[in-house]
């Protein structure tokens, strides 16, 4: 199979790349060794398809968190929270294709994980992949095992940033850093208009459009009051 040989040449590399994104100044996914589905560490390592999100929250349908996998070499991806009520908690997922179980009618189930049971229970305390790093603030750390790393990867990810949350950057809601490039609302103007870290004629169009929607102030703006 194509993803078990993609896989076999990745794990046999010398040095195995693992990109590791991080939040800071949120609750972390709660209720970690909880076996409620509505529980914010079930929806995010089990769920799909579900939320306990309320009107007007985006994405919370948990389709978003697939594109993890799809840059793994492994399609493996560990999550690992300290959250605000003082839980550590860390689970291995691995999205394989399934597969004909010789011998027999039925078929592997295709997702596998690495926890501290055969329930697939996470392990409570948090996993330490980066020895330059130590969680000392609430938050989750997602590791990308076998990232790849397309010479222009940060790039990309600074072009989705910015064309999906340019409005809570400006508005000072969100602070990000890709690769040691700190994106905030003191620099967003250079960043938007660097032609080489914004890559995409389409993508500079939209995001360069909603800069100036939101600075120009002979533009017309209204607030609303969603209840």
């Amino acid at each position: 199979l194509p993803q078990l040989e993609r896989m076999l040449t990745a794990i046999n590399k010398e040095t195995i790349r693992c990109l590791r994104v991080s939040d800071f100044n949120t609750t972390g996914l709660t209720d970690v060794d909880s076996r409620d589905d509505s529980s914010k560490f079930f929806l995010i390592t089990k769920g799909t398809g579900i939320t306990n999100k309320g009107t007007g929250t985006g994405g919370s349908k948990g389709i978003g968190k697939f594109a993890s996998f799809v840059v793994s070499s492994f399609n493996a991806v560990f999550y690992s929270t300290y959250t605000e009520k003082d839980e550590h908690g860390y689970i291995g997922i691995c999205q394989l294709c399934s597969a004909e179980i010789e011998g027999s009618d039925d078929r592997t189930h295709g997702v596998g994980f690495f926890g501290r049971s055969e329930k697939q229970e996470p392990i409570l305390e948090e996993i330490h992949l980066d020895p330059n790093f130590q969680r000392t603030l609430y938050g989750t750390d997602i590791y990308i095992l076998g990232f790849r790393d397309e010479a222009s990867w940060y790039k990309e990810i600074i072009t989705k940033v910015l064309d999906s949350f340019i409005s809570a950057i400006y508005f000072e809601a969100l602070e990000v850093v890709v690769n040691g490039i700190v994106i905030n609302k003191k620099n967003l103007s250079k960043i938007v208009f660097d032609d080489d870290l914004v890559v995409g004629k389409n993508a500079r169009s939209s995001i360069r459009s909603q800069y100036i929607l939101l600075t120009d102030p002979n533009i017309y703006k209204e607030t609303i009051t969603v209840s």
